[in-house]
């Protein structure tokens, strides 16, 4: 089915709870008034949601760049997946007698997307190849808790969640490599300077399930900062601003550039003869 353009909304809809507030507002286990197997799923539950939207959000937003259709359902297959996960989560929390809204949350997901919602390469260095990729960090560590817990159903729940999350990663970082390649850049210094002139440095907090990441095609040298080139993260970090990406230039890293009709137009082109190539080769 070809895939329309439309405009997706500034914000996405939202249910009238949970109360959305900073970060630093949501409390920590301990001073939740929620048990510790319910809280977890409760984080988890708001991940999913905010997951469904940026999948969509990702359709609707570069639709009008008219890329390969394959691009535009693989995330809409993503958005279908995030949107089982969250009604895993809602169904077990209504188990345990509770419910999506009974602890307050933040949105400092969605406004570390917000902050590529121009910028192709750099929302999929954010969301699958950052944001989703803590999944898999995270999963294992949760579902063990669980078990500790001695919630055994919810520990499965989020094993399994966390199994499919390596797909999404998968998707975002074979797309963003096709673009990287399109455009003759290393995807390593692409991904870098994407995170740091988005200031998303946030993201890539260790401890990292290397295994996993590596597993999908996330290299370690692309997300461990202690590896990248020196004077990276912390040049980008004093530069930053909310109108200004940093420059790398000094470290041989892909300068960002500002895109005309032009250069998009070459870039779907070579895009194109990349996707040409892989597809003659695998006949």
């Amino acid at each position: 089915m070809p895939v329309g353009q439309a405009q997706p909304p500034p914000q996405p809809a939202r249910p009238a709870r949970p109360q959305l507030v900073p970060p630093k507002q949501v409390p920590i286990p301990k001073q939740s008034p929620l048990p510790l197997p319910v809280y977890m799923l409760h984080n988890l539950a708001h991940v999913e949601l905010n997951a469904v939207d940026l999948a969509w959000d990702t359709v609707a937003r570069f639709s009008h760049l008219g890329l390969d259709q394959g691009f535009y359902a693989d995330f809409a297959r993503v958005a279908d997946d995030e949107s089982r996960h969250l009604g895993w989560c809602l169904q077990r929390l209504e188990e345990l007698g509770y419910a999506y809204g009974d602890m307050v949350a933040h949105s400092i997901l969605w406004e570390g997307a917000q902050a590529s919602t121009g910028d192709l390469a750099g929302r999929l260095a954010v969301v699958p190849m950052s944001q989703e990729a803590r999944g898999l960090d995270a999963g294992p560590r949760l579902a063990d808790k669980l078990v500790g817990c001695g919630d055994n159903r919810s520990a499965a729940i989020v094993s399994r969640i966390a199994l499919e999350e390596k797909a999404h990663v998968a998707v975002g970082v074979s797309w963003f490599t096709k673009m990287a390649a399109a455009m003759g850049e290393d995807p390593g210094a692409v991904y870098r300077h994407c995170i740091t002139s988005l200031g998303q440095q946030e993201a890539l907090r260790p401890p990292y399930n290397h295994a996993s990441r590596e597993e999908v095609g996330l290299k370690q040298d692309w997300y461990d900062r202690s590896l990248w080139p020196s004077g990276i993260a912390s040049g980008c970090a004093q530069a930053h601003t909310a109108s200004a990406a940093c420059s790398i230039g000094t470290q041989k890293e892909v300068q960002q550039q500002a895109i005309t009709p032009e250069a998009l137009q070459s870039l779907k082109q070579r895009m194109a003869t990349v996707l040409d190539v892989e597809l003659c080769s695998a006949k």
